[in-house]
């Protein structure tokens, strides 16, 4: 299960590789339209709009998406695509032709507004490719994506781009003047362009141009696979309804009621194929769909080991022995060993922790069998059912109240403009959709206010589930950039300057250029696009429109640690696309967001706005505290489980794949076995299991990314909880391999970061403005443009810290 990273943030373009009022006791000065926009019945709040039923029906009065004209239909993505390309070679003709001092001192700045003005287009139709739900949209914005991907990885080994840049950089009088910011940004450009290989030979450069399009087009079939593939079935047969008990009877006797053939058939996967495997007594049953759930059509594996093997080849064609050593040398781990380091240490810290839960599920596993247990200790398919067992007894035991009913969607909404005024005095205001501004009538927009009364950005946010949704997760993305645009570099049609030429050149603008687009900085003229992004959830609708949609802890989570990426969109305030809010590194990048889930973990946050949907009561601190204890108390276990991903990502993107197959020696220094290859003789080792695996591994079809499973959760603890069962192919339920390939160990790596910014700024007090201040100032404005090391030892008043990077 990947549920402690399915919350994803999309902002990787850049020029690189890579109807009743809901009670409530608010105060009047804090009350707002926020919480009525989310919470009342469609049709009754000011912003919310009627469902977009035909998007391909264009009316006169229509915007288009995001307002801009162009995206009225699904062809102006082409016509976007089109224009932007035109104004990039023009852009890449000045950067060519630059030789004065002051043309070159101007090449950083042309190269972040090249980067920003494909990702311009890039951003809108990452968003829309996967979330659109008219597919027409979709394919158009796929089309689009691809063709300014494929121009931007020409750029990015580009070697006369690259020789300019250089040439900028190392002209004293030009590099001494560049800022900080500018310089880092330089740099950031420069490691680019040489992880692309620029300086390789034209054929090896057109080969990385192939394989980085190969691998864009195996990471998009990888995240929306065929379902003709499946080969294997898609129901069990359950011959007794016996064999359901544990589950609600309500749905036994609704199974009955719908499925009158004999034997009862279970979908696999569905809502009820996961009610089995939580729920049900019968532990063979379990088995069963536990092993259906988690097996997948050969054609998807080879997809998976298709794009690793593609990423290994890309890594050596521009010199790094691993996709882990090249994805890695720019961020904050730097390289697969520290990693490899952190994870072990990690670990084997959580090992007696864990040692201790497992011990506790296998009890209430016995305890709870009802003579149906079949196998010792604990196996994959009994722990949900454990875990569900033993959270069920911590209740029993402390007689809590459920937290069901104290948090509304609108409520949570209100809680987070409350919780950001204190902080950060900026507010929510909820914006006016336009007729065809939106893709469903769901969606709703919020403007971000400062104290000032300045706009500085916008949110929309689709947080509900529906039928059409083709976004199943929670995730950020981002649609348009924070920069300066006062110091751009106005681009005309012609390559001819007018001035003292006697021509005229027309000038020509970016395609979806937005009529709300620009801010002034009131303090010193500076003139800064606005940031827009969309935050995606899939929260139950209603179940009746007198009800508002209730969330869960962990769904109340979820929103929170959206929002922390959504902040750090809108508080960066830095001159440069290429370092704008979550544009940094992607072992940052989390830091912001899993934070929030702290502030969505404290009574002091929480009673600002967590009042029973019905009677208007307060949520009481001990209910909090009793609930937090029994979602806490197998944290090792699921730490172990993201670990292990994490660890399986590592081996999966390191030497696994060499030039006879597959070499399991990361694997086994993870796990701490004895080095074996397969061609090894001694007598001891013939007969070993790890050397038949490696063995078998180097045949063709085989399957190195489950053997690497199999070796991993076989290891046992410090590992895996469970061991490898065999057939399964959970690997390929990890969409986050494609967007955090080499990178999944990131959210662990925040979340140790992130616990010691809460203990050290806002464990004491989380509504202080002086820490929140702190926070904006020292981590969240700087984007991605200043060394993350240094953000997080300034924020900690941490001199090692600061030099992270260095020890």
């Amino acid at each position: 299960m990947d549920e402690a990273l399915a919350h994803a943030n999309f902002s990787t373009c850049r020029l690189s590789l890579n109807s009743h009022p809901i009670p409530t006791l608010l105060s009047n000065d804090e009350r707002s339209e926020v919480q009525l926009l989310f919470d009342a019945a469609r049709g009754t709040s000011g912003g919310r709009q009627t469902s977009v039923e035909h998007p391909e029906t264009v009316l006169p009065h229509q915007q288009g998406l995001f307002g801009h004209p162009l995206l009225r239909t699904h062809a102006g993505f082409l016509t976007a695509s089109e224009r932007t390309l035109q104004r990039a070679q023009r852009l890449v003709e000045l950067i060519e032709t630059a030789e004065s001092a002051q043309d070159l001192r101007r090449v950083v700045k042309m190269m972040d507004q090249l980067s920003d003005e494909l990702c311009s287009i890039m951003d809108i139709a990452e968003f829309v490719r996967m979330a659109h739900p008219d597919v027409t949209y979709r394919q158009a914005a796929h089309q689009a994506y691809s063709k300014l991907f494929d121009y931007m990885n020409q750029l990015n080994t580009h070697p006369q781009l690259y020789f300019q840049l250089k040439r900028a950089m190392e002209t004293p009088r030009i590099a001494q003047d560049f800022t900080p910011v500018e310089h880092q940004v330089a740099v950031q450009f420069l490691r680019d362009f040489e992880k692309s290989g620029v300086h390789l030979p034209d054929r090896q450069r057109a080969r990385f141009i192939s394989l980085s399009n190969d691998i864009l087009s195996l990471s998009h079939e990888f995240l929306h696979p065929n379902p003709v593939t499946r080969t294997f079935p898609d129901s069990i047969a359950v011959d007794s309804s016996d064999r359901l008990q544990g589950l609600p009877l309500s749905v036994v006797q609704s199974l009955q009621h719908t499925n009158q053939s004999h034997p009862l058939r279970i979908p696999v996967p569905s809502s009820l194929s996961n009610m089995i495997t939580s729920m049900a007594h019968d532990e063979e049953l379990r088995k069963q769909v536990y092993t259906l759930q988690k097996q997948t059509s050969t054609q998807q594996v080879e997809v998976l080991e298709d794009l690793l093997r593609l990423r290994k080849q890309l890594a050596e064609l521009t010199g790094r022995s691993t996709y882990s050593h090249l994805f890695l040398e720019d961020k904050m781990a730097q390289h697969p060993d520290h990693v490899r380091t952190f994870l072990k240490n990690l670990a084997q810290h959580i090992q007696p922790q864990v040692e201790r839960e497992v011990q506790h599920l296998v009890a209430v596993k016995h305890q709870q069998a009802h003579g149906l247990s079949s196998s010792p200790g604990l196996q994959a398919w009994d722990q949900d059912y454990c875990l569900k067992l033993a959270r069920a007894q911590l209740r029993a035991q402390c007689q809590s109240d459920s937290l069901h009913g104290y948090f509304t969607v609108g409520g949570a909404m209100q809680g987070l403009n409350m919780l950001f005024k204190r902080l950060y005095g900026i507010t929510f205001e909820p914006g006016t959709v336009a007729p065809g501004e939106v893709w469903h009538g769901d969606v709703q927009k919020l403007s971000v206010i400062d104290e000032s009364g300045t706009h500085i950005g916008t949110i929309y946010c689709d947080l509900f589930s529906r039928p059409d949704k083709t976004f199943s997760g929670a995730a950020h993305f981002t649609i348009r950039c924070a920069r300066r645009l006062d110091d751009d570099i106005v681009l005309s049609s012609s390559s001819t300057d007018s001035t003292g030429s006697g021509q005229m050149s027309t000038a020509f603008h970016s395609p979806l250029r937005a009529v709300d687009q620009v801010r002034t900085d009131p303090a010193t003229g500076q003139q800064f696009q606005r940031p827009v992004v969309v935050l995606v959830c899939n929260f139950e609708q209603r179940q009746s429109p007198e009800e508002p949609t209730l969330l869960s802890l962990f769904d109340l989570e979820t929103l929170f640690h959206e929002m922390g990426h959504a902040m750090h969109s809108m508080l960066a305030l830095t001159s440069f696309h290429n370092v704008a809010g979550t544009r940094c590194a992607v072992d940052f990048v989390e830091l912001p967001s899993v934070l929030m889930e702290h502030f969505a973990h404290d009574y002091r946050v929480l009673k600002l706005f967590a009042r029973h949907y019905q009677t208007g009561a307060p949520l009481e601190q001990a209910q909090l505290q009793a609930h937090l204890a029994q979602r806490k108390a197998f944290i090792g276990i699921e730490t172990t489980s993201q670990i292990l991903m994490a660890v399986m990502d590592q081996c999966y993107h390191g030497h696994i794949i060499d030039s006879r197959g597959a070499n399991f020696q990361d694997v086994l220094q993870y796990i701490g076995k004895p080095s074996l290859t397969p061609f090894d003789t001694d007598p001891r080792l013939v007969n070993s299991p790890l050397t038949k695996l490696s063995a078998s591994a180097l045949s063709p079809g085989s399957q190195f990314t489950s053997h690497t499973l199999r070796m991993l959760q076989n290891a046992g603890l410090p590992w895996s909880p469970v061991p490898y069962v065999a057939g399964v192919n959970w690997q390929v339920s990890i969409g986050h391999l494609v967007g955090y390939g080499g990178g999944y160990y990131a959210y662990l790596f925040d979340r140790v970061l992130a616990s010691r910014v809460w203990e050290t700024k806002f464990a004491a007090d989380p509504l202080s403005r002086e820490a929140g201040e702190a926070y904006r100032d020292k981590l969240l404005r700087w984007g991605g443009g200043r060394n993350p090391w240094q953000c997080i030892g300034d924020i900690l008043e941490d001199d090692t810290l600061r030099r992270g990077d260095e020890t």
